[in-house]
């Protein structure tokens, strides 16, 4: 257990303060890993609703 808290704790360090060059990187990277997640559950959940039971 401390060492996935180590790891979550590094990764947080990495990504709250970003090298000024990265900044965008990450962003554009997490926009899009977000756009991809939201389209997919909102792709399910469309489908989902889109039945006679429902």
């Amino acid at each position: 257990m401390g060492r996935i808290k180590n790891l979550a704790a590094w990764i947080w360090k990495i990504l709250s303060t970003p090298a000024g060059t990265l900044s965008l990187a990450f962003l554009t990277l997490g926009g899009f890993v977000g756009g991809v997640i939201f389209w997919g559950a909102f792709n399910t959940a469309l489908e989902l609703t889109n039945t006679e039971k429902f």
